[in-house]
């Protein structure tokens, strides 16, 4: 077989079930046979029965070879099919023939699609070297504006004979450009950088902002716009236009210019209601017999409790509150 591929599809479930038996020897030969048989065999599947043949294929001892050919070959499941004198690796063999045949739909597929070209291409070389003595005639194109006009391949040389005396002809539809109307605000409206100012914005643009946008501040946005162009000079803008009504947009978005402005709550502290004087009294007994306790404590006890400058300051801030009531 020709265009010998480089590789072929490996199935791990297949191998490991049919190499599971063999001894580490036996594994290698097989490896390096199979190896041997898609890289240099002509058919890419098969090698000679013969134990001389496997030691040049792969290169290792006879008495290794032999003794690894007798696992592989065990006549209760040989791993090559034996034919004409030949070892062949049935699963080599259908791989070859497999993408053998993917090759040929490939082949087919291209010539299928690219087909029709080529033979256009040697009809042409064909017309071309027999009509070499005739000149064809080059037309020239007037002075109207045309960009692409297809010109045919003569098929015959009475054909080329025929279309030098025939007058030129030039396809009907003819492709223009669209007309631009530049009072269109998206031609008319542009920013000088030299200047920094916008040109072209008429009143009716600025009604049709105001309109489109009504809690935006028109000329406020065109302000901002015209200062952030300034500030951005590398983000030059083609749509001008487009920009300033994606400009108002957002801000109409975000609530406008025009809003009410922000005032702010005045917040005032909660009014705490005084204690009366049997709250206090009820505090101040707490606090004195929350003190008394620390006092009474051990002296890690005493460590260990870090209320005390609080407490002390509690129960001074109460006697001060019922001298006040007295």
């Amino acid at each position: 077989m020709t265009n010998r591929s480089v590789a072929f599809q490996f199935y791990p479930d297949k191998w490991q079930s049919h190499t599971k038996r063999l001894s580490d020897s036996a594994y290698r030969v097989y490896h390096e046979l199979l190896c041997w048989m898609w890289q240099q065999s002509p058919d890419l599947c098969s090698v000679s029965d013969s134990v001389d043949a496997v030691v040049c294929a792969v290169a290792m001892p006879t008495d290794c070879v032999r003794s690894a050919l007798a696992e592989i070959q065990n006549p209760h499941g040989p791993l090559l099919k034996v034919e004409g004198g030949k070892m062949i690796s049935n699963g080599l063999r259908k791989e070859a023939l497999k993408q053998a045949d993917r090759r040929l739909k490939a082949v087919a597929s291209a010539n299928a699609r690219y087909g029709h070209t080529n033979a256009a291409k040697e009809a042409a070389n064909a017309v071309a070297k027999q009509c070499s003595s005739i000149p064809i005639p080059i037309p020239i194109p007037s002075s109207i504006s045309i960009h692409k006009i297809s010109v045919g391949v003569p098929t015959s040389c009475s054909e080329s004979a025929d279309a030098s005396s025939a007058p030129d002809k030039y396809p009907k539809s003819i492709k223009r450009k669209k007309s631009v109307n530049l009072n269109h605000p998206t031609r008319r409206i542009t920013f000088d950088p030299e200047s920094m100012a916008f040109n072209g914005i008429l009143d009716s643009d600025r009604a049709l902002f105001a309109e489109t946008f009504p809690a935006v501040d028109v000329a406020q946005s065109i302000v901002a716009a015209r200062g952030w162009l300034i500030s951005n000079p590398t983000k030059c803008k083609k749509n001008v236009y487009r920009f300033l009504m994606t400009w108002m947009a957002r801000s109409q978005e975000r609530g406008g210019a025009r809003q009410s402005p922000y005032i702010p709550l005045e917040r005032t502290a909660p009014e705490h209601k005084p204690l009366s004087m049997y709250e206090l009294k009820s505090k101040q007994e707490s606090l004195q017999r929350e003190y008394d306790t620390w006092r009474n404590s051990s002296e890690e006890g005493r460590k260990s409790l870090r209320r005390v400058t609080v407490i002390k300051t509690d129960i001074a801030g109460v006697e001060c509150k019922i001298r006040a009531f007295g």
